[in-house]
């Protein structure tokens, strides 16, 4: 009970040293010196102390930070390090792609973040966490460090479903023209073209049909009364290879 104790005790000053940002210090040293005492080995220790403050200088969006732990890591622990992950599976990479921090995105691809892992949760990968929240510039790091704009969760979802649902025309323009796919099915039949429809997306929805996704139209574009107003009546139907029944988007109005 003692052991465990002490065990707890310096694991919080641990924590402490990393809260307050002390970056690579003597207090950082001793605190994992005082883990290794309770059992925990002194290296063991250290690395753990370097993610926390790796984390702590992501979320602040601090490269220097970063780049900081990095440099006074050893050599065989740079990558474990880019691919740390918190409780949830999500990692570093996936933190900076869904603030839109593409500095932190390309320094963390750079000590070999893996750019298509996916996290415990729903399978997102850090691509689709940028693309989720409308993050161009880190999607942009992303595709250029090797993220797949094809990748998909275990439910389906595609890297296009997720800026489609977020809105971003420049984002769905962009993994268009870095091939993602626009007919791709989720399991639930849906594609990027019902998304964009049941959101009433309408910029989406040009871009999306400018770039191959099929489409039967009813009507595509009908004036009303109002000058300048446009009114979509779109019909949408989603297609694909696959041999699953194709679903439809309903009506949009703009």
């Amino acid at each position: 009970m003692l052991h465990h104790r002490s065990v707890v005790l310096a694991l919080v000053g641990l924590l402490a040293a990393c809260a307050t940002g002390a970056k690579l210090t003597a207090a950082t040293d001793q605190a994992a010196t005082d883990v290794a005492a309770a059992g925990m080995p002194v290296a063991e220790a250290k690395e753990e102390s370097l993610g926390s403050q790796l984390l702590t200088a992501v979320m602040a969006d601090d490269l220097a930070g970063a780049s900081a732990v990095f440099a006074s890591a050893a050599p065989d622990q740079t990558a474990r390090l880019a691919n740390a992950i918190d409780w949830r599976g999500k990692s570093v990479l996936m933190h900076a792609a869904s603030r839109n921090y593409a500095t932190l995105v390309a320094l963390l691809l750079q000590n070999e973040a893996r750019p298509d892992a996916a996290d415990y949760s729903a399978g997102a990968t850090a691509l689709m966490l940028a693309a989720r929240n409308g993050s161009l510039a880190a999607a942009a790091a992303l595709v250029a460090g090797g993220a797949s704009p094809n990748a998909i969760t275990p439910s389906g979802t595609s890297v296009l479903m997720h800026a489609v649902a977020n809105g971003s025309a420049p984002l769905v323009a962009f993994l268009l023209k870095k091939g993602a796919g626009p007919n791709h099915l989720d399991k639930s039949g849906a594609c990027a073209l019902s998304i964009a429809a049941g959101l009433a997306h309408h910029e989406a929805l040009e871009i999306l049909i400018k770039n191959g996704a099929k489409v039967l139209v009813d009507f595509l574009y009908m004036v009303n009364g109002r000058k300048g107003k446009r009114v979509f009546h779109l019909h949408l139907m989603c297609f694909s290879l696959s041999t699953r029944t194709p679903r439809k988007g309903g009506l949009v109005r703009g």
